[in-house]
């Protein structure tokens, strides 16, 4: 039976189809042949551990459970964090989206936060708090101004004309944010929280390594370099590049889950 299918449609799926699963497939059996070849190469595992050695050491890693503690322990922390920045920068960008004044007092203080290096804020922050602790303030000063800015933009970017025209029929402001900020503001939001999600992670495993968080990645990392385990730390680094890509990956979802409804209204 011929499918009642537009050509276009399948076209289309098609055409999404190999942007999503194929190409990335590709890149990542690329990336695995180049780490194959270069640790052939290399030939010493304390160098350049093969894939073979890592899946080993990974496998070990599945099987204890500190490493599940320490895996919980980080995506908590990076949970908190996140939150923390995106309550503080969505009133933030909201007040100086209603305040010239509020904004212009803003503006200098994120930009300070986005030269200051983030080494020195780890160092900082190690001294000034707790290790279980400490690597919260560390994605915070470093995360929020992004957030700040992008929910900003999009704050300002609603349109003009629609805003004035719900002025002028007095519609009530819960229902302004809920029929025409939020639709509008959605899109650029789940793009900022795309790629911002991944870069928490990986602050606060770089804080963990400093201030010897327990249960936490970041120390487990050191020890493994401590003990010389290449192979362990090459294994610590696929499980965290696979966090970040699920996170990214979940933001994504939600963002084409956005624009599907946005279009479709």
């Amino acid at each position: 039976m011929r499918s009642t299918v537009p050509k276009s449609d399948r076209k289309a799926r098609r055409n999404r189809w190999i942007a999503t699963v194929l190409y990335p497939l590709i890149a990542l059996g690329a990336a695995i042949a180049i780490w194959a070849i270069v640790a052939a190469a290399i030939g010493v595992d304390l160098i350049v551990p093969s894939v073979g050695a890592t899946m080993r050491a990974l496998g070990k890693l599945l099987a204890q459970g500190s490493f599940y503690a320490a895996v919980g322990g980080t995506i908590l922390r990076s949970a908190a964090a996140y939150a923390i920045c995106f309550v503080a920068a969505i009133c933030t960008a909201a007040a100086a989206a209603r305040c010239k004044p509020i904004a212009r007092l803003l503006a200098p203080i994120v930009a300070i936060s986005r030269v200051v290096p983030t080494m020195s804020i780890i160092l900082l922050a190690v001294l000034w708090f707790a290790p279980q602790v400490a690597p919260i303030p560390v994605a915070c000063v470093v995360i929020y101004p992004m957030l700040h800015t992008s929910l900003h933009a999009a704050i300002v970017g609603v349109d003009p004309q629609l805003c004035e025209m719900a002025r002028a029929y007095r519609v009530p402001m819960r229902t302004q944010i809920r029929r025409l900020y939020l639709p509008e503001m959605l899109p650029s939001v789940w793009t900022a929280v795309r790629s911002t999600l991944g870069l928490t992670l990986k602050l606060i495993i770089a804080a963990e390594v400093l201030a010897q968080t327990r249960a936490g990645m970041g120390l487990h990392m050191q020890l493994s370099k401590v003990y010389l385990d290449t192979a362990q730390l090459f294994a610590w680094t696929l499980v965290a590049v696979a966090l970040g890509a699920a996170l990214e990956g979940i933001a994504a979802l939600c963002l084409r889950a956005t624009q599907r409804r946005r279009y479709a209204d």
